[in-house]
């Protein structure tokens, strides 16, 4: 999984700059359901998703989150030990004016079912990481 973040030119930003989070998978799912297909040209292009959140990237690479140093890959690889997950990316998104709370974006392994898992995860890592559970996890089908 990668996520990048880019400007309206799709062009990598520099550390510390802030704009458009887009993400790209081997699970990428195809589209929306929906009558005119608006939503699925604006999010999905030329294989990124685009979910229209702003992020930016910390000179060392770490989300703040109510004055605490949050470590994405330590998530990463918490999220990644459950059975169903394949693999599993956590950025920052806006939380407040000078802070960045974590969210993760999760491929889940064929034959599980997304909701019931992803209220497992949550509940599971509400207990094992406490205040460094991700604000927000979404399956990124």
């Amino acid at each position: 999984m990668k996520i990048e973040i880019v400007n309206s030119q799709n062009k990598s930003c520099s550390q510390g700059e802030t704009d458009r989070i887009r993400m790209q998978t081997a699970g990428l799912f195809q589209g929306y359901e929906e009558a005119a297909g608006l939503l699925t040209k604006q999010t999905l292009r030329d294989g990124w998703f685009y979910p229209d959140d702003l992020s930016y990237i910390d000179v060392d690479g770490h989300i703040i989150f109510h004055g605490n140093n949050i470590y994405p890959r330590q998530i990463e690889m918490a999220l990644e030990e459950h059975p169903a997950v394949k693999e599993a990316a956590v950025i920052g998104i806006p939380f407040n004016e000078s802070e960045q709370a974590p969210m993760a974006v999760v491929t889940l392994k064929s034959g599980t079912t997304s909701q019931q898992i992803l209220q497992d995860i949550n509940s599971l890592f509400k207990e094992r990481l406490g205040w460094q559970t991700p604000v927000s996890i979404k399956n990124d089908r």
